[in-house]
Formats: structure tokens, sequence, C-alpha cells
């Protein structure tokens, strides 16, 4: 799914983040990119990684939802998601993209959802999505 917007296919991209949310019923086949072997690409300290700059948000459900046909089971990923996009731009306040999605994996939790979403970030910077200038970066402690 993000090969045609990695840096050696896109070079245009590089440097750009790239955010892909994903509510899927079930995966059957893991993804060749994210399995490819990468040690053998040669990079200079100064090379962005061509798999930099990917944030992958997604919850997949389990096969037995599919069986059982339950509702709770299934994702409502991408409502929850706009919800809390929705109300992050009504309180006009500004959280960086991870934890916007850790808000809707403990969402989903209280709403009785079986499996959890995940994120998996390539981030290199903090990424805000706000009309405004984003607020002071406060280090990890």
């Amino acid at each position: 799914m993000t090969r045609l917007f990695l840096g050696d296919v896109c070079p245009a991209l590089v440097g750009k983040p790239k955010l892909f949310f994903v509510q899927a019923d079930y995966l059957t086949v893991p993804e060749k990119a994210a399995l490819s072997d990468t040690s053998k690409i040669q990079r200079s300290a100064s090379t962005i990684p061509i798999c930099a700059d990917i944030l992958l948000g997604m919850h997949l459900a389990p096969k037995t939802a599919l069986i059982s046909g339950g509702h709770n089971d299934r994702s409502n990923y991408s409502e929850t998601l706009c919800k809390i996009l929705e109300q992050q731009n009504k309180l006009q306040t500004a959280y960086d993209i991870t934890a916007v999605l850790n808000t809707v994996a403990r969402q989903m939790s209280r709403d009785g959802c079986a499996t959890a979403s995940t994120c998996v970030s390539m981030l290199r910077r903090l990424l805000y999505l706000t009309k405004d200038t984003p607020p002071p970066v406060t280090p990890y402690l």
C-alpha cells in the first residue's frame, strides 16, 4: 500500500509526511514493503531513508468478527478518528498526530471494540493537524 509513496519511487514526496488511515475487515497477506530487508541499501548520514515520514494508523477486525457477523467486533475506526479530529478542531487545540491516534485507540476500547487499533510511525518530526501555527514543542522527558 505504501510502496508507491516511498522516496525511491516518488522523489517529490521525500521529506513530506505521508499519512495512511486504514480500516480493514481482515488481513490475510502481509505487505511486502513492511517485510523487505532494507539493510542492503547504502545510506550516508545525510540521506533520508526511503521509508521515512510515513505514518500508518490502522484497525483490523478479527477474523471471528467476519464469521460471527458481530457488529461490536467490527471497526468504526474511521468514524472515531473523524470525531476526535472534529473535537480537536472545535476546541482549537493542537495535538501531535500520534497523540490523536492514541486517543482514538482509547475511545475505541471504551466503546467495547474487541481489537485494538495501532499506529506505526516513521515520522521524523512531530506533526500537528491545525490551521494555526503549532504550539511550542515540549521535549520528551
